[in-house]
């Protein structure tokens, strides 16, 4: 099921995420890439298989070996908060492109975040 969660509920696994990675407040590109997991409740509920908590970073391979755990809309917003990251490579434009409302929403707010706060 794509969830988009609600605003009250997207702060609360936002600052989930956040304090689960003792992210500091100045490490946008962190705070990005957990707002578009935290924003989207599959991606969340799989965050563990995108995220390496203990050693802080991203799992890239889990776009590589996809094997159709992750739709074509979580692909293309993974892709996004990776970008967000470390500057992964990604098609921003075809990234917002291929979204719906919702998570064109998402992926606009991440991108506020990410580069003008």
């Amino acid at each position: 099921m794509r969830t988009i969660h609600t605003e009250v509920r997207t702060i609360h696994t936002y600052q989930e995420l956040i304090d689960r990675d003792n992210t500091v407040n100045r490490d946008t590109e962190r705070r990005s890439m957990f707002y578009i997991l935290s924003g989207y409740e599959d991606l969340f509920n799989k965050v563990d298989d995108i995220y390496n908590f203990e050693e802080h970073f991203i799992k890239p391979e889990c776009l590589e070996d996809n094997s159709g755990e992750f739709s074509s809309t979580e692909i293309k917003l993974i892709t996004l908060a990776f970008n967000h990251y470390n500057g992964y490579p990604a098609d921003v434009r075809d990234v917002l492109h291929s979204l719906d409302e919702n998570t064109l929403e998402l992926a606009l707010n991440s991108m506020k975040l990410r580069y003008f706060r």
